[in-house]
This record gives structure tokens, C-alpha cells and sequence, in this order.
């Protein structure tokens, strides 16, 4: 794996991190674990800030992360049926792979006001909108932290990538460590292949623009899952200095739901390992997207006009 364009080259490595009696730990786990452990240092960094109480915080961290996890899963069965029709056993192998990020994203939303509703009726503080704006606002960070730290395990496995590129954050990858089917063939097969037979996750224009690199096949492609990444970490570098500006609860959230629907748009539209709304050529992350804007944006609109009729200047945090 290299990026040519940067001068750097990364030496093989296995997926495997290391086994313990016989069972192997994969580094895309670890990946995952390590971004799950940071976000909640992040996002406890703001519960005060949010008036919210740590065991609070930390009861609604013990109920959406493993929701969310779950629900990555589901996202990506939901859109790959035919894979699991006749062997619905192994719609729970997470190991096996095939997770979607706005699955876990959009059921930690669901978790974060079904837990606010119940908490609010239990504490008589406030109301249950109020409160999900409070852990939202705490939790987004955590979101966002999670979210930069477990694509790192899409540069381990090799996945999550774009068409072809040449651009100067180009990715090579051996073409054998991404297709069974194109990996082991000449230069000239390879080109000679008729575009209307290519499949997924490899394009034909990968395979015209093939070239050898020490004996071996590679291509270049899109590192969309580091193009997903920076976008992640602008994000949260602009939430972390506009924290103290918001005009209401929830605001923080929804600028994150906003922006990073509008980025992710743009970002999937590069990928070839798409998910496809049933019997249909619309990406499905395209189109939540597209709804995931909107509806924030819409929000947030309506929120701080609302906040500026109120006469809100600033927020206090409950002490």
C-alpha cells in the first residue's frame, strides 16, 4: 500500500493484530475500541459544560454504544438481503464484515431521545427536547472522535476506497488484495476486459490504468474512508471553537448531522462498494444523506429562530 503522490509507502501488515488461544484479533476491533474509549474521554470533557451529570452520561454511553453497534450491522443487511436470505444465521457473524456507518448513526439519535424521554419523567428537569440537547451536544464529540479513530481500521482491511484517481492523496493498493476475480491477471487481460463486465468493488477505469510495481498489479484509487476522516476532524475542530456560541441545545448535533450528511454525499458518490436501495441504482447513503440534511438543516433554522425571539444571547450551563 502506498500513496505515491505523497512519497509514502506502507510495508505489508497482516489484519490480524494478534490471537489469543487460537482466536484472532483483528486490528479493525481494535480500531473500533480504541475510537469508542477516546470519544468518551472527548465527549466527558463537555458534560459540565452541558449541565449534564457524568453517571448520566455515562448510562446513556451503556445503552447507544452497544445499540449502535448493532444497528451498523443492521444498516448493512437491510441493503444486502440476498446475502442473508438462506443463511439468516450469519446476519449476526459481525466478524465476517459489512457494517454501515449511518445505521449505528441514526439509531444513536433514536437511543439518545427515547433515553431523554425516560430520564426526563423520571428527574421532573426539564423537557425530554432539552435534555437530548444537553447529551447531544456532550455526545457529539464522542461521535465524532469514534468515528476518525474506526476508519483507520478501513486502512488496515484495504476497503472503503474510490474509483481511480490520480490526484495527490491517490492510493495504491495491489490489485489482488481487493479482487478475487481481476487480482492475478496481466496488464493486458486486465485492459482488454469490456467495461459493461466489470464489477464491483473494482471499475474499469482501475483496470486500464493498472500498472506493475515490483512484479506485483496495483491500482490507484480514491482513499475515500481518509477523505471521510478529515472531513470528520473539520468538523469537530469547528464544533470545538463554536461550542460557546450555540444559541440552543442540540444545536451542536445538528451542525454535525448537517455537515456531515452534505460531505458524506459527496464522498459516497465516489465509492464502488455502494449499498443500493432495494431494486434500485440510488445509493442508499446518498439518499439518507440528502434526508439527514435537510432535516437538520430545517431544524436549525427553526431552532435559532426561535432561540432569537426568546431573547437567548448566550447559554449557561447548569451547574
Amino acid at each position: 500500500m502506498a500513496f505515491p503522490n505523497l512519497g509514502i509507502e506502507i510495508q505489508s501488515f497482516s489484519r490480524v493484530a494478534f490471537s489469543v488461544f487460537g482466536f484472532n484479533v483483528m486490528w479493525y476491533g481494535i480500531f473500533i475500541t480504541l475510537g469508542i474509549f477516546l470519544g468518551a474521554v472527548a465527549a466527558f470533557r463537555n458534560t459540565k459544560r452541558n449541565g449534564i451529570a457524568n453517571d448520566l452520561f455515562l448510562d446513556f454511553i451503556i445503552i447507544a454504544v452497544p445499540v449502535s453497534l448493532f444497528f451498523t450491522r443492521m444498516y448493512y443487511v437491510v441493503f444486502n438481503m440476498d446475502l442473508y436470505r438462506n443463511n439468516w444465521g450469519s446476519i449476526f457473524a459481525f466478524r465476517s464484515g459489512g457494517m454501515g456507518v449511518y445505521g449505528g448513526i441514526i439509531s444513536a439519535f433514536a437511543t439518545l431521545f427515547i433515553y431523554s424521554y425516560f430520564k426526563a419523567r423520571k428527574t421532573k428537569k426539564g423537557k425530554t427536547t432539552e435534555m437530548a440537547g444537553r447529551i447531544g451536544d456532550t455526545a457529539v464529540f464522542g461521535l465524532l472522535v469514534g468515528q476518525i479513530v474506526g476508519r483507520l481500521g478501513n486502512l488496515v482491511n484495504q476497503e472503503a476506497f474510490g474509483g481511480y484517481t490520480d490526484g495527490l492523496l491517490a492510493m495504491q493498493l495491489r490489485l489482488q488484495n481487493i479482487s478475487a476475480e481481476y487480482g492475478r491477471r496481466s496488464i493486458e487481460f486486465l485492459q482488454s476486459v469490456p467495461a459493461e463486465t466489470v464489477r464491483a468493488p473494482v471499475t474499469y477505469e482501475m483496470l486500464q490504468n493498472a500498472y506493475t510495481v515490483g512484479g506485483d498489479v496495483v491500482v490507484l484509487v480514491h482513499p475515500t474512508f481518509l477523505y471521510e476522516m478529515l472531513l470528520n476532524t473539520g468538523i469537530f475542530i469547528f464544533l470545538w471553537f463554536f461550542r460557546g456560541h450555540k444559541k440552543f441545545y442540540g444545536e451542536l448535533l445538528l451542525i454535525y448531522a448537517a455537515a456531515y450528511a452534505f460531505g458524506r454525499f459527496f464522498i459516497e458518490n465516489l465509492r464502488t462498494d455502494q449499498l443500493f436501495l432495494w431494486n434500485t441504482q440510488i445509493p442508499a447513503s446518498m439518499f439518507v444523506s440528502c434526508v439527514v440534511f435537510a432535516c437538520a438543516v430545517v431544524l436549525i433554522t427553526l431552532l435559532r429562530i426561535r432561540a432569537g425571539k426568546s431573547g437567548i444571547k448566550e447559554l449557561t450551563p447548569d451547574a
